[in-house]
């Protein structure tokens, strides 16, 4: 099993192990924010039906409140026109007649005004109830009318005591339905009170406990956000990573080189040295795809890449600019030591590849620019590069590798003796 197809085979392992845990962080957030809607919509639905509900409590209360105060009124106005109406019938002399007379109107005034209420703010029994009381008040009234008559007149004690019996009768059952029907209306504005309290008190409890579950899917749903951002973030930084770096390689690519190379030409000044662009072929690689495969010319691409970066510093840029080119940029170089560095890396270019049971070597062809002698743009040093490299291969190297400044005379540099099989 090749190298490249395991490398292939981890890079899909890993896409495919990124978008499970993508997918799985987006079915927790849906579910979370699912969860949270959910409880919002129960506090929301909730809240508006306790409002209702107390609002309807508050009113039942309060109007079962008036009809039992109203019936209460009654019973009092008929208790109150059945004293005056003993006094009326005690009195010894005239101004006491006369006080309960006034009495007795103002006690039936009293009783028409209550039973006013109860049918204005009544329900349709308490109106057929309040029609009713009011047959018996006019009973009640003509009997005591005759009762007080027969007193003014003087008749017999037999009469008064049957007139009496009479208005008792109409009188007792006047209090016997008013007090029925007050009970009923307090038991009702009772219940009503009780039922507002029991809600209050569910809702002491139930509010906090869906306001604390909303909170726990708050928290979730921002714990979730926070992992999705993180994770599109390292998604974003992954898709630029692979933008700007060769598959093959791990490598810059050529994106990533002339974003480098421009950045390092930003940065430039006169106190810190100039850019040195380096541009290097390899001679004679497609000899190596012919003859012992496209993987074998992997290998030697991925032994390149390693080389170069061993031999340079962390902050020089090592690019595969396409096929088997390479780039590198270096910045503050001293130009005295700069053909040491070349002659060196042409040496270690010219190093055998172990690949597939054979060592391969494959020398390579360097141009090299420096700024600002040689440009100042990237278009300039690229062009002053690749036209010094192009003239460093059209030397012979017997085997080794040669390089050429674009202001300096070509270079060539021995080649490696030993048991190396050359490209070609």
């Amino acid at each position: 099993m090749s190298q490249a197809w395991v490398s292939s085979r981890s890079v899909v392992s890993d896409r495919l192990r990124a978008a499970t845990a993508r997918v799985g962080v987006r079915w927790l957030s849906r579910i979370a924010t699912a969860g949270l809607a959910t409880c919002l919509v129960f506090l929301t639905v909730g809240t508006i039906w306790g409002i209702l509900d107390s609002n309807t409590a508050i009113a039942t209360a309060e109007a079962e409140g008036q009809l039992s105060s109203a019936y209460g009124d009654v019973e009092s106005a008929a208790l109150a026109a059945k004293r005056a109406q003993r006094d009326y019938l005690n009195a010894t002399d005239p101004a006491q007649t006369s006080q309960a007379m006034g009495d007795y109107r103002q006690a039936q005034k009293n009783l028409v005004a209550a039973t006013s209420q109860v049918r204005s703010h009544g329900q349709p029994q308490d109106r057929t109830l309040a029609s009713y009381i009011a047959i018996e008040m006019r009973r009640f009234d003509a009997a005591t009318a005759d009762l007080f008559k027969a007193a003014d007149t003087g008749r017999a004690a037999r009469q008064r005591v049957r007139t009496q019996a009479a208005t008792d009768k109409s009188l007792d059952t006047l209090e016997t339905l008013v007090s029925a029907a007050a009970d009923v209306h307090r038991s009702r504005a009772t219940d009503a009170i009780t039922r507002l309290t029991v809600h209050q008190r569910r809702q002491v409890v139930v509010v906090p406990s869906i306001l604390g579950v909303a909170s726990v899917f708050l928290i979730l749903c921002w714990l979730l956000l926070m992992l999705l951002q993180k994770e599109l973030r390292h998604q974003a930084e992954e898709q630029r990573y692979r933008a700007e770096h060769d598959a093959l390689t791990g490598l810059w690519n050529r994106v990533g080189f002339l974003v480098r190379l421009q950045e390092d030409l930003d940065r430039v000044t006169d106190h810190c040295g100039g850019v040195t662009v380096l541009l290097l072929d390899l001679d004679n690689f497609k000899p190596v795809n012919d003859r012992w495969g496209h993987e074998a010319g992997d290998e030697v691409l991925r032994s390149v890449a390693g080389m170069l970066t061993r031999t340079f510093r962390p902050e020089d840029v090592a690019a595969r600019l396409g096929g088997d080119e390479f780039g590198i940029v270096m910045n503050a170089i001293d130009p005295e030591v700069l053909p040491e560095i070349l002659d060196g890396l042409c040496a270690a270019l010219a190093e055998p590849h172990a690949v597939t049971e054979h060592l391969i070597a494959t020398p390579a062809s360097i141009g090299v620019a420096v700024s600002p002698g040689d440009g100042t743009t990237v278009e300039d040093l690229l062009r002053k590069a690749d036209l010094a490299m192009y003239q460093a291969k059209g030397l012979k190297s017997n085997g080794g590798g040669r390089w050429c400044a674009a202001r300096e005379p070509a270079v060539v540099v021995p080649g490696f003796v030993g048991t190396a099989e050359p490209a070609g």
